[in-house]
């Protein structure tokens, strides 16, 4: 934070042919535009993290899937096993 700067003199500012306050409107504008830059920098860093979870969960249900049909077709297999056994008792 920039300190503020010393009292004004309205009475001689205003006594003056052309009375100008400097605002310091430059320190406000690069003040802004860190800001900016850097809340650009937190969205972006946070998309590409939401992207990259979104890969990892992707691959997670894929790889659950892969073995959800693995498992059902080893359970259907005992099942057809199962009936033979019975059917041949």
């Amino acid at each position: 934070m920039t300190s503020r700067s010393n009292k004004i003199d309205l009475a001689a500012l205003l006594q003056q042919p052309n009375p100008v306050i400097d605002l310091r409107t430059n320190i406000y504008e690069h003040s802004t535009r860190n800001f900016l830059k850097a809340l650009t920098g937190w969205k972006n860093r946070a998309m590409h993290h939401v992207a990259e979870r979104r890969k990892v969960v992707a691959a997670e249900k894929k790889k659950l899937q892969e073995k959800i049909h693995y498992v059902e077709s080893e359970t259907n297999q005992c099942k057809l096993r199962e009936i033979a056994l019975v059917a041949g008792a």
